[in-house]
């Protein structure tokens, strides 16, 4: 193998590692920053659309949201059979 002159240093050794963990720990207070954004809008969410079925008397809903044309989540809230209990899922049918 020939020596091309370079030698391989690691991201610690290029940046410091003071620094590389000063990037570490931003990314992961970002990622937990957003994952509680997500959930308090999840929870904002529900909130409405159990207030919309009390408002509206409806005993169940299925909420299904896509993002793409692909459905990144589906939520159900309720019963989709009040005479036997049966809460909705995703493959109520309305």
């Amino acid at each position: 193998r020939e020596d091309s002159g370079f030698q391989s240093v690691s991201p610690l050794e290029c940046l410091g590692e003071t620094r590389m963990k000063r990037i570490v720990y931003s990314w992961c207070a970002v990622i937990v920053l957003a994952a509680a954004t997500a959930s308090a809008r999840a929870d904002a969410i529900d909130h409405y659309i159990n207030e919309r079925m009390r408002e509206l008397r409806l005993p169940g809903v299925a909420l299904a949201v896509a993002r793409g044309g692909e459905i990144v989540t589906i939520r159900c809230f309720g019963s989709a059979d009040l005479e036997h209990a049966v809460p909705v899922s995703e493959d109520s049918v309305f």
